[in-house]
């Protein structure tokens, strides 16, 4: 949902990473990208198919680490946050507070407002990588 792999569509259905995927896991902290991580991840689900580790403690564990290295890097010096330069800023024309983002939908690409969570319920159909405001679908 996220565009961060891609399945192909011949009858293999080979997953590869995206653009997107490979620049998240280039500025990821290496402490979670490394093979040791991985592999003791690996071997912790291994631990809960054999039922030795709860699913639930599983997920603590690796919750806590995340958010511990999202704190380093929030405090961090050098931290800076990166726009996505495939994704427009639009100005919401029915709230006018929120931007019009690219989104995948059950039937395809559309645009919607970052402030539904606010309230704002603006949604537009995309049409070639652009929001089609003749047609709104709210």
């Amino acid at each position: 949902e996220r565009e961060y792999i891609e399945v192909s569509k011949d009858k293999k259905q080979v997953v590869k990473s995206t653009q997107k995927g490979r620049d998240l896991i280039a500025l990821s902290p290496k402490a979670l990208t490394t093979p040791d991580m991985t592999a003791l991840w690996f071997e912790q689900q291994k631990m809960i198919e054999a039922q030795e580790l709860t699913r639930g403690q599983f997920l603590e564990e690796v919750t806590k680490e995340v958010i511990g290295e999202i704190q380093r890097i929030s405090n961090s010096q050098n931290f800076k946050i990166l726009e996505d330069k495939n994704q427009q800023k639009i100005q919401c024309p029915q709230c006018s507070k929120g931007h019009l983002t690219k989104r995948k939908g059950k039937y395809g690409d559309f645009w919607g407002c970052s402030e539904y969570k606010e309230g704002c319920k603006a949604i537009y159909p995309d049409n070639k990588g652009k929001p089609n405001f003749e047609t709104k679908q709210n």
